[in-house]
């Protein structure tokens, strides 16, 4: 990567647990009773007047993003709406959408393999659209995702942590934004493969080369999330080799779930041989929530002479 400029920190992680984490035992469930709609019953809804501009902008963020949860819903309409229109809470908004099927609410919970039988949910709850509102509004909406494919719950996951970095980034970066792509089909050989998030953007610093690439690669820490992440970096890091040009900038960010699971990512990449040299860096979950992305990025070094990782907290200054 060239020309992208620094400034260190000795700021820690808040540490707070990822809203991301899937215990191994536990499940996604569907709460809604009513699981789907027809494009007449959002026209209808809409005539009577049931359905507002709040509404419609939820269902426009779930159109672009997939899967989203509800503190990031709310983030995102804070930034989007008119200040009239603000308000504390969007729950009631979100009742009435998956009352009416336009909406699937899912949580979290640990079954018990022996006996079949379902927990205590985990707070966690998430949305998505359902087929019939999906297929209403992805006409007219400009869709950066490309979910052809069945999902996993480690899957879901990972799409979580990435729907809540791109929101994040377009809120504070979205000017400077060129393109987004999500969930990008990539080949090596006969392997297909899908990096989460590409995106396209100006810098306006004059010393960095733009527009600058950047690759997401959501990390998870279950069992399934850590073959996924080895699996698929392993395969990206064969296709840059063979697509990026040299002098071309660009940048990969892995969302993690914490401190120890960067740490744990890093001695994985190091024993695959992976190249220190590439333009590495990792987000925390957690950190995001409270920090500008560029503002709370970690670089990850090995000291060969101690056997130490190095993780350095860091702010990329890409933007005057």
């Amino acid at each position: 990567m060239n020309n992208i400029s620094k400034e260190s920190s000795s700021t820690s992680s808040l540490s707070l647990k990822s809203p991301f984490h899937l215990e191994d035992g536990w499940t996604i469930c569907i709460e809604n009773s009513n699981k789907n709609c027809t494009h007449n019953e959002i026209d209808i809804l809409k005539e009577k007047g049931i359905l507002n501009l709040i509404d419609f902008e939820i269902m426009k963020l779930l159109t672009r993003y997939a899967y989203i949860n509800a503190n990031n819903i709310e983030y995102a309409l804070q930034h989007a709406l008119p200040s009239f229109y603000r308000k504390k809470s969007y729950s009631r908004n979100l009742k009435k959408l998956v009352h009416a099927g336009i909406v699937i609410r899912h949580q979290l919970q640990f079954c018990n393999p022996d006996s079949n039988v379902h927990g205590v949910p985990a707070p966690l709850r998430f949305y998505k659209l359902s087929a019939g509102a999906y297929s209403y509004l992805a006409p007219v909406i400009d869709v950066p995702h490309n979910l052809t494919y069945a999902l996993t719950d480690t899957n879901i996951m990972e799409q979580l942590s990435v729907s809540q970095f791109l929101i994040h980034f377009y809120v504070e970066y979205g000017i400077s934004m060129q393109s987004c792509k999500c969930n990008l089909p990539l080949h090596v050989g006969s392997h297909l493969f899908h990096v989460d998030a590409y995106i396209r953007f100006r810098s306006s610093k004059e010393s960095v080369d733009s527009p600058v690439a950047l690759f997401i690669l959501s990390a998870r820490g279950c069992t399934e999330g850590r073959s996924n992440f080895i699996t698929r970096s392993l395969l990206f890091f064969k296709w840059l080799d063979k697509h990026i040009t040299q002098g071309e900038t660009y940048m990969i960010i892995i969302p993690t779930e914490s401190i120890e699971h960067v740490r744990s990512i890093n001695q994985t990449l190091i024993s695959h041989s992976v190249p220190s040299s590439l333009p590495l860096y990792y987000t925390i979950d957690s950190d995001i929530l409270t920090f500008a992305p560029f503002d709370c990025i970690y670089r990850c070094s090995h000291d060969d002479t101690s056997g130490q990782d190095l993780i350095e907290r860091i702010h990329l200054v890409l933007f005057s």
